[in-house]
């Protein structure tokens, strides 16, 4: 999304831009020029936190609300703010009361940036595609100097899914062939995996795993000389900032539109012909087939130059 508002900004230099997010993401937001306030939904409380964001937003009279989701909540909250121009998905059940209308899909070719920028473009046909950013405050760069003596690479090897998550001994294959200094990130979650890798090679692996903010570890991935990571956030952090990303793939596929734009950047998966692959648009809590051959190939890495 953070994509929307650099195009629009792009476009539009003095627009006021509000943005609805979930709470627990509204930090993610933080510094970023183009926005000028931020409404965080508590999920425990829905409806409630949605009545208070409508009528907050209300008070903005807005010109033009673009609703990236697909969901009935917030098709309601889009409607609800008496914008002129409401702009959405088809696939929300109240598009039908929405001023224009975009179709949604999964394809070849067609990334999740192409499907938002959709939105813009039933807006202002000659809006320009920005890749997403963040904005970690200097603070968050001071957090993170420590790690960045020299040229070193991060690697992500943690996923809420179990069958988007590369095996540990696939990590340490890649730890194998690397030749620089490597920092592990990842949440609460990956703690232990990063104990793993950083014990098989301590003199080369540091893990700070669980102690970083989303912004801390976006600032350490700008740094970094490469990210490897999953088909999962650590992807969309290393497109954010600029930094060449090697993403993993088990059941997931780049088809379906989530893989990274970084220049540079580049996708790993197996070779095999599975006829069980992709399993599903997210990942499993474990291998629906029970064998996870997805899984079993080597990520070898290659050359690479990052852009300055």
């Amino acid at each position: 999304m953070t994509s929307l508002l650099e195009s629009i900004a792009l476009l539009h230099p003095n627009a006021h831009i509000c943005v609805v997010v979930k709470s627990e993401c509204a930090h993610i937001l933080a510094n970023n020029p183009h926005v000028l306030r931020v409404y965080g939904i508590d999920k425990r409380e829905k409806w409630k936190a949605l009545w208070r964001a409508g009528n907050a937003l209300r008070t903005w009279k807005p010109n033009v609300v673009i609703n990236c989701h697909r969901f009935l909540s917030s098709g309601l909250l889009a409607l609800a703010l008496g914008a002129r121009q409401v702009v959405g998905f088809q696939k929300n059940p109240l598009s039908i009361f929405f001023t224009k209308r975009v179709g949604h899909c999964y394809g070849p070719g067609v990334h999740e940036l192409d499907r938002n920028h959709a939105l813009l473009l039933a807006l202002w046909p000659r809006a320009s595609q920005a890749l997403p950013r963040l904005y970690p405050h200097p603070q968050d760069y001071e957090a993170i100097e420590p790690l960045c003596q020299g040229p070193f690479q991060v690697l992500a090897p943690g996923s809420v899914w179990f069958t988007k998550q590369y095996p540990l001994e696939g990590w340490i294959r890649l730890l194998d062939s690397l030749e620089t200094p490597v920092v592990v990130v990842g949440g609460q979650e990956s703690i232990e995996l990063g104990k793993e890798l950083a014990g098989h090679r301590p003199h080369q692996v540091k893990t700070v795993c669980g102690e970083l903010t989303l912004l801390q570890s976006a600032a350490l991935i700008s740094r970094a000389i490469a990210l490897y990571a999953n088909d999962s956030a650590p992807t969309h952090l290393g497109t954010a900032m600029g930094t060449p990303t090697h993403t993993v793939y088990c059941s997931t596929v780049p088809d379906f539109g989530f893989g990274p734009k970084a220049p540079g950047s580049q996708v790993h998966q197996t070779a095999q012909d599975l006829a069980c692959r992709p399993c599903g648009l997210h990942g499993h809590h474990k291998c629906p087939q029970g064998h996870f051959n997805c899984s079993k190939f080597s990520v070898r890495p290659s050359k690479i130059v990052k852009l300055t």
